[in-house]
């Protein structure tokens, strides 16, 4: 989307108003991933050039599989609304001061349809026939003099949306025709500025003043000349138009400005999150595949595998760069058995255990603890036909506790116990042994009251943990319980004041990791 016609220059009095170069700064990207649903990218290609050449206008894709992307939501195309990039919010890229803006600038009434205020006529300046109008070309803008001595544009929002705290610029309209320069001059703010923060923000992506269609419109200048905006981070994709999947391909342009050419951007999220916990259980022959997550900014990793061979290899090899296991699930998919590993950055001698013999299990489990390891994840899968017991160990000087028993009513009264002896669970298991089931809980000293949630329901499971998050607590273990009447979910929580984060899909791996990629 670009845009047709509007402020192609400042005049020269307000370009001297802006302070020399103070220092190179790198820009928080004006979208945020929080607000794109999976499967959502912002869109861009190269901008016309002229003082605006090194800007961007910022629409948004939505994929549809098989290599193909739409800008637009389902329903009409040609509605302001049915964009995918319409009402995102927008936000500061740095810190400054607004020198100029407009905030009630209605709408063009649809795509590549103008306002009919926008231009009203012509008027001859110097011997020049140009146009006029009442509507600012930026529309609802904001003029900003960042802290490094650059003037940014922020175009085309929503009318209204630019908060009032920041715009005084109340009117929908200029009281009479003018120029691009008299209108710049109209707009343009006394001392003193509102200052802005970087991440601030500052409106919702519309169809405002010279517009042919929903977007954003930034760019920033310098003396007279485009400037070059680098951001702190985000992630590119080539586009090509039919053929550019979602999976796979992404690159960093972190500290550099937008890769030219069209491109997708995964833009950065406010708050990143890290895979805390992984489940899969099947019901009804489908999969559903569960993550449980924490704010996180370590480079993520992750290793799914069919082949346990392979999988041992791709462990290795991730522990050579400094990452140990956290998380171990295995499951079933149709036929095949899966193995799943979930990794987080640490320098302590890693530490596993495997066995298809309980016996031997406890006996390496006791001389791993004997070298001041304490257990922190225990699974249990189907291979070849026997159970195999799975320990992941991480230093600790704890005073280790686990609790094992056939009976539910005899594991809640040693789970009482242990609880009163200071403990609180951080893992539970729960799998068959020949005709048994089997209930297994991990745990570590704690103080917090203790919280778990277990229902045979799914709906009275989600209302329940909501109500546990709304008490302040996260949830930090999932698991379910297969039995004849159908299935019990389980929850173990602990205290935790960062937003929560979960994924439950059903059925759509590529669904489950796109999602799983956006929270990240």
């Amino acid at each position: 989307m670009t845009s047709k016609w509007y402020i192609s220059r400042f005049s020269l009095l307000f370009l001297l108003l802006i302070a020399p170069p103070a220092f190179a700064q790198d820009y928080q990207f004006p979208f945020k991933g929080e607000d794109l649903d999976p499967g959502e990218r912002i869109f861009t290609g190269n901008h016309l050039p002229g003082i605006q050449g090194e800007g961007e206008d910022l629409g948004a894709r939505r994929y549809l599989g098989s290599g193909k992307w739409s800008e637009f939501k389902k329903g009409e195309a040609n509605v302001n609304s049915n964009y995918v990039i319409y009402k995102k919010p927008v936000y500061a890229m740095a810190d400054g001061n607004i020198v100029g803006c407009w905030r009630n600038a209605p709408e063009n009434p649809k795509p590549d349809q103008l306002h009919e205020k926008l231009v009203t006529g012509t008027k001859v300046v110097n011997g020049d026939t140009v146009k006029i109008g009442r509507i600012p070309g930026g529309g609802n803008m904001l003029f900003v003099d960042n802290t490094d001595g650059k003037r940014v544009l922020y175009a085309h929002m929503i009318p209204g949306s630019i908060p009032a705290e920041l715009c005084p610029n109340n009117a929908d309209f200029f009281p009479t025709p003018m120029t691009i320069p008299e209108g710049d001059a109209y707009l343009m703010l006394p001392p003193p500025f509102v200052a802005i923060k970087k991440g601030q923000f500052l409106g919702k992506a519309g169809n405002s003043g010279s517009s042919s269609g929903p977007h954003l419109h930034i760019h920033a200048e310098q003396a007279g000349n485009a400037a070059i905006m680098r951001f702190e981070k985000g992630l590119y994709k080539p586009f090509v138009e039919n053929n550019t999947d979602i999976k796979g391909g992404w690159a960093s342009f972190a500290g550099k400005e937008v890769p030219d050419g069209e491109v997708l951007i995964r833009p950065p999220r406010e708050t990143s999150y890290r895979m805390a916990d992984f489940e899969a259980f099947e019901v009804k022959s489908k999969l559903t595949y569960v993550g449980i997550f924490k704010p996180g900014s370590y480079g993520p990793m992750a290793l799914f595998e069919g082949d346990w061979d392979k999988f041992l290899t791709g462990w290795k090899a991730i522990e050579a760069k400094g990452y140990r296991m956290k998380d171990f699930e295995c499951y079933q998919k149709g036929d095949d058995q899966r193995y799943a590993g979930i990794f987080a950055p640490g320098s302590y001698g890693p530490m596993a255990l495997f066995k298809d013999n309980w016996k031997a299990f406890l006996d390496g489990w006791k001389t791993i603890e004997a070298q001041g390891y304490r257990m922190k994840d225990f699974e249990v899968c189907k291979k070849g036909g026997k159970n195999l017991y799975a320990g992941i160990f991480e230093p600790g000087n704890h005073a280790p506790m686990a609790l094992f028993k056939d009976s539910w009513k005899e594991f809640l009264s040693g789970w009482k116990a242990i609880e009163g002896n200071g403990y609180r669970m951080k893992d539970l298991e729960i799998y068959q042994d020949g005709s048994k089931k089997i209930y297994a809980g991990i745990f570590e000293p704690g103080t917090h009251a203790p919280m778990a949630l277990f229902k045979s329901s799914w709906n009275e499971f989600l209302d329940g943990w909501k109500a546990i998050e709304a008490n302040g607590y996260r949830m930090i273990d999932f698991e379910v319980d297969h039995h004849g009447n159908g299935l019990t979910y389980a929850g173990i929580f602990e205290p935790g004041l960062y937003n929560p984060a979960a994924l439950f899909i059903s059925g759509d791996w590529d669904a489950f990791t796109e999602a799983w990629q956006q929270l990240e």
